[in-house]
C-alpha cells in the first residue's frame, strides 16, 4: 500500500505571442506573486494590486486595494510606519462610499474571504486587529 501524499498537479500557464500559443507548467500562489511585486516600482505594484483584487466582489475591491497600499515595503522607516494610516484611510473611504460605518461583523466577514486571506497572507491578522482596535466608537 502506497502511503505517500499525492503531489499537487501543476497549473498550466498559457503564454500568447502573436498567433502562437505556448504553455508551460507552473506552480505559484497569489502570495508568492505579491512577494514578487515588492521588487517592482510602486506604479507597477499598484497595477498588480488592481489586477489581483478583480476577483473580489465589486464592493470590496477598492477597500482591499487601499489596504494593500499600506502593505507596500518602502525603503525608509518613516514610510513603512505609515502602513496603519493607509489601513485607517481605507476604512474611512469605504465608509464614505457605502454611507455608513463598517461594523465588526462585516469586517470579519470580508477578512474571512478566502481570496482576501490569500492576498493579505500573514499580514491579514495584524491588519484586521488594527482595524478592530481603531474602529469608530
Amino acid at each position: 500500500m502506497n502511503t505517500a501524499a499525492p503531489t499537487p498537479r501543476p497549473q498550466l500557464v498559457y503564454l500568447i505571442f502573436g498567433s502562437e500559443t505556448y504553455h508551460q507548467e507552473a506552480v505559484f500562489s497569489i502570495a508568492s506573486a505579491l512577494d514578487d511585486t515588492r521588487q517592482v516600482s510602486a506604479h507597477l505594484q499598484r497595477l498588480m494590486y488592481k489586477l489581483i483584487t478583480l476577483v473580489l466582489p465589486k464592493h470590496q475591491q477598492q477597500f482591499i486595494r487601499e489596504i494593500l497600499y499600506g502593505c507596500y515595503e518602502h525603503p525608509n522607516e518613516f514610510d513603512q510606519a505609515c502602513g496603519p494610516v493607509w489601513w485607517d484611510k481605507a476604512r474611512q473611504n469605504q465608509e464614505e462610499r457605502q454611507g455608513r460605518p463598517i461594523d465588526a461583523s462585516l469586517l470579519e466577514h470580508w477578512f474571512a474571504n478566502p481570496v482576501v486571506r490569500l492576498i493579505l497572507d500573514e499580514r491579514r491578522e495584524a491588519i484586521y486587529e488594527h482595524l478592530m482596535k481603531s474602529s469608530p466608537k
